[in-house]
């Protein structure tokens, strides 16, 4: 009992100190008023002027608009997922739906406290480390619950987005990505990047000559629940217009008007795969109901991402567990989307915005769960309230 006291106290005490040193030397970004910011980083005055006006015509710049492109010049990256530090020692703040802190967390985890220490007071002191002279615009993820494994959704709704910006930059600019690229990774960067050389980082510490940066800025979240409060997990890094120009870039290269489809479901639950967590423990009653109500099954990621896209164009009605196969409603045409969501979710309204955006029709059902797994997340439903749920919100989607 003691012991366990005390190793409580222990980690509480490590994890004070890491925060205490990550306000230290954290460097945050602030919109358009940075000195590296692109829009004000020019030996000119008149041409930054120009520049900047330029800049907000392109892009259609609007006040829902909270993205930027910095210029970070002499840095080392540290693995696994590519920590900025610049001469002066402060570690670059990206905005993410995965804190820096907990980013910190992970690569001081990977490293090894000693470990970090020394790569740092080496860096400092102007040590040499494998160096890429080229410029490079960012694009390591910083989600999923390991380095090895991006998340689907994220980086569809938040790094791909800001390849947008890339638009900007000269053909010189290579983009930076984790080692070891998932299929669905690489089959979007085919698709969206023409021009443009990929660098994989290869898990070591390398240094950069320079580095471009996309992120939104951290004092600003925009993304408000339906009770209209602030809620910081719903807060993406991209913008609303990059997503638009990510879905559409996407479906004109594919040119999915072409395409012919035979048959095609009415209403659709999307399945998830059995070894991912947030599984429905009572699954046999709950495959009843939706077959009672004529709901086909879809597992999204079971054929090619291209095939998933085509079909997602034509699906009309769509339902399923909060989690990353609802993020390819981003694909549909027109429609309605049904999420199911989960206590530990309740707060959660990714998928709610980006209906919003794309025109979508969004309905919520929060599940009643008579049993939840902590570990892993899988959850027992109370078949009889999601009946009536889903019963009522099919009656307002057929009116």
């Amino acid at each position: 009992m003691v012991y366990a006291k005390l190793f409580n106290f222990y980690k509480k005490f490590q994890f004070t100190l890491l925060r205490l040193s990550l306000l230290i030397f954290k460097k945050r970004y602030i919109f358009n008023n940075f000195r590296n910011s692109l829009n004000f980083k020019r030996s000119n005055k008149l041409k930054a002027i120009f520049d900047f006006i330029k800049y907000n015509l392109k892009f259609n710049y609007k006040k829902d608009q909270f993205i930027n492109v910095f210029i970070e010049e002499d840095l080392l990256l540290l693995p696994p997922y590519g920590l900025p530090i610049n001469r002066k020692g402060q570690i670059i703040a990206l905005s993410c739906q995965t804190n820096l802190f907990k980013i910190f967390y992970r690569t001081l985890k990977y490293l090894g406290i000693k470990r970090f220490l020394i790569i740092y007071i080496k860096f400092l002191i102007g040590f040499k480390f494998d160096r890429i002279n080229d410029p490079l615009f960012f694009l390591i993820p910083r989600h999923g619950y390991t380095y090895k494994s991006p998340n689907y959704c994220h980086w569809l709704s938040e790094d791909l987005p800001r390849l947008r910006y890339l638009l900007q930059l000269d053909d010189s600019v290579k983009v930076l990505v984790n080692s070891d690229l998932k299929k669905f990774q690489k089959y979007f960067l085919e698709l969206l990047i023409k021009n443009n050389d990929i660098i994989e980082f290869d898990l070591k510490p390398i240094s950069l000559s320079k580095l471009y940066i996309a992120a939104v800025d951290q004092k600003f979240d925009h993304y408000k629940d339906v009770n209209n409060k602030i809620n910081t997990q719903n807060k993406m890094n991209s913008d609303k217009e990059s997503r638009l120009w990510l879905r559409n870039t996407i479906l004109e290269n594919l040119k999915l008007n072409d395409i012919k489809v035979i048959e095609i479901p009415k209403r659709v639950f999307l399945m998830r795969n059995k070894n991912e967590r947030r599984q429905i423990l009572n699954f046999i009653d709950f495959n009843n109901i939706l077959l009672k109500y004529n709901f086909s099954f879809y597992f999204p990621g079971l054929e090619s991402n291209e095939e998933d896209i085509k079909n997602f164009n034509k699906f009309e009605i769509i339902m399923g567990l909060n989690g990353a196969g609802l993020s390819n409603l981003l694909f549909m045409k027109k429609g309605d989307v049904i999420e199911l969501v989960p206590p530990r979710k309740k707060n959660h309204y990714w998928f709610h915005q980006m209906c919003i955006e794309y025109k979508l029709n969004y309905h919520r059902i929060n599940l009643d769960v008579s049993n939840t797994v902590i570990e892993n997340e899988n959850i027992e439903i109370n078949i009889d309230k999601f009946e009536i749920n889903l019963n009522s919100t099919l009656k307002k989607i057929n009116n």
